[in-house]
């Protein structure tokens, strides 16, 4: 069957679930998995799959057509123009986390040695590793399952980091670091009912949720973690919650020896904040 009619059939199947940009987008990476053809190419000619790989991809319509997302079904990711192994043990990075990774290349601070906590399919650490020249990078993770991730990505885009599985909340280090950078759970659970289902169904809730009790505590660990592991004039990048950008600001104002300021992301929403510990 021709590209032509297994498109019109795809958004056929999915217009219900996905806008028209997003079934766009879907398609070709489908297309491009199956065949090994550029989206060009695949524009450009009207592309026939065997019978095997059209069982394929119908197959995946169903997935997609159960709110699966495409990462998961296909196994990997771009991000920051690097290619991710994933599966629904780690998060699926997102554009935010992009901009994350770009605010810290472009920051003007030492970044020799760097530390990522939290670090799901290894996407920020690995990515820093790979931009910024003569880093030692090292990922902090709890899962196994997402160390085995991380290792593989690593090997995939030729870089080397240490990985350290454990417990953000026991760990101890005698290492100190220039630059930690962080994305932990920060939605509470009571803004589940907002979460879309490929979201809330597939990726790891120990890695999207907090609780409403205490929905910092992530951070506050961290901050803690800093008091003797950032040197000075070091700096902290977090990802956050907008909604609690105040509460975030309250809660750095009790270490006197840092400064911050917030950054937007694309979408006008308060999701990055950058420290400083002075001395």
């Amino acid at each position: 069957m021709g590209c032509s009619i297994l498109r019109k059939k795809f958004n056929e199947s999915l217009f219900d679930i996905y806008n028209s940009e997003e079934l766009n987008i879907i398609f070709y990476r489908v297309m491009q998995n199956l065949t090994n053809k550029s989206k060009l190419e695949l524009m450009t000619s009207n592309y026939k799959l065997g019978n095997v790989k059209e069982k394929i991809f119908y197959e995946y319509v169903n997935r997609l057509s159960n709110y699966e997302p495409i990462q998961y079904i296909l196994g990997n990711t771009i991000f920051n123009n690097l290619e991710f192994d994933l599966d629904n043990s780690v998060l699926i990075p997102r554009p935010e986390t992009e901009e994350l990774v770009d605010l810290i290349i472009k920051h003007e601070c030492k970044k020799e040695k760097i530390l990522d906590i939290g670090s799901g399919s290894g996407c920020i650490a690995i990515a820093l590793a790979k931009y910024i020249l003569r880093s030692n990078v090292t990922a902090l993770e709890i899962c196994p399952n997402a160390v085995k991730i991380i290792n593989k990505n690593a090997s995939k885009n030729n870089v080397e980091i240490d990985i350290i599985c454990e417990d953000l909340f026991t760990f101890q280090s005698k290492s100190t670091f220039d630059l930690i950078v962080s994305n932990p759970p920060y939605i509470v659970y009571s803004q589940k009912y907002k979460i879309s289902k490929n979201v809330l169904n597939f990726e790891p809730h120990h890695a999207l949720f907090v609780n409403d009790n205490d929905p910092l505590i992530f951070y506050k660990a961290i901050l803690n973690f800093s008091k003797n592991n950032l040197n000075v004039d070091g700096n902290i990048f977090f990802e956050i919650n907008d909604i609690f950008h105040h509460e975030m600001i309250q809660l750095v104002s009790k270490y006197r020896n840092f400064s911050y300021k917030l950054i937007k992301d694309f979408h006008g929403k308060k999701r990055f904040m950058i420290l400083k510990k002075n001395t």
